[in-house]
């Protein structure tokens, strides 16, 4: 654990995150963990340049408010072990956010993985099965949370999304329009009808961005954006 009691994260002039620098420069470390993307930096200059180290040592950013969750999907599904074991069902977990009963701290959950939201009109497979609706399991899953994003399809896991979603991010755009510039713009077109990314926010916060961190209680409406030809 690395702590700057005292310091401010308007600098990157700390001494534990100078250690925690290092020990990412030299291997020690494959993941950086903070309460909230604001405890690591306040600029949007700064967050760039840490993104972009990250990247280049292979290290993986997680902020406890804003979740990013990789791996096999199908709708409403996601396993990270070779589809297989290490499974979250999203129409079988308790829900993200701090109103979730368990002092959840998640504001916004990004699924980088294949066709886990669904937008209406989509085939039905898995858990994702006629009468439902494409908003269903949403209404569990925000007990707190303000946004999530994902896809529609399928995607690829080398697709430079991250890099790029971070860095519009870093720069104060809006989540979802980061995220779909994000995606419209990847390393791999459309042309395979593939990568189109889709997202589910409480109505009326489409322009939040991943400084607006203050859960908000369980909605009574839920937008879905999407993707498409």
């Amino acid at each position: 654990m690395y702590e700057d009691g005292g310091y401010s994260a308007d600098s990157l002039d700390r001494p534990a995150l100078k250690e925690m620098l290092r020990d990412v420069r030299e291997g020690r470390l494959n993941c950086v963990l903070a309460y909230k993307i604001d405890r690591l930096t306040r600029s949007v200059r700064d967050f760039h340049q840490l993104m972009d180290l990250f990247d280049r040592c292979g290290v993986k950013f997680v902020s406890v408010n804003f979740a990013i969750i990789e791996g096999h999907g199908l709708p409403w599904w996601i396993s990270t072990s070779s589809n297989c074991c290490d499974v979250i069902d999203l129409p079988n977990i308790a829900g993200y956010g701090g109103f979730n009963g368990k002092n959840g701290q998640t504001d916004y959950i990004v699924w980088k993985s294949c066709s886990v939201i669904p937008a209406p009109g989509d085939p039905y497979s898995t858990d994702y099965q006629s009468p439902a609706t494409a908003f269903d399991v949403w209404w569990k899953i925000f007990h707190g949370v303000r946004g999530t994003y994902g896809f529609r399809t399928e995607m690829w896991i080398d697709d430079d999304i991250s890099e790029s979603f971070a860095f519009n991010l870093g720069l104060g755009a809006a989540n979802l329009a980061s995220w779909f510039h994000a995606t419209d713009n990847c390393k791999w077109d459309h042309s395979s009808g593939m990568e189109y990314g889709s997202a589910v926010l409480v109505s009326g916060h489409e322009g939040d961005r991943a400084y607006d961190s203050a859960p908000l209680p369980p909605p009574s409406s839920l937008t879905i954006w999407w993707q498409h030809p």
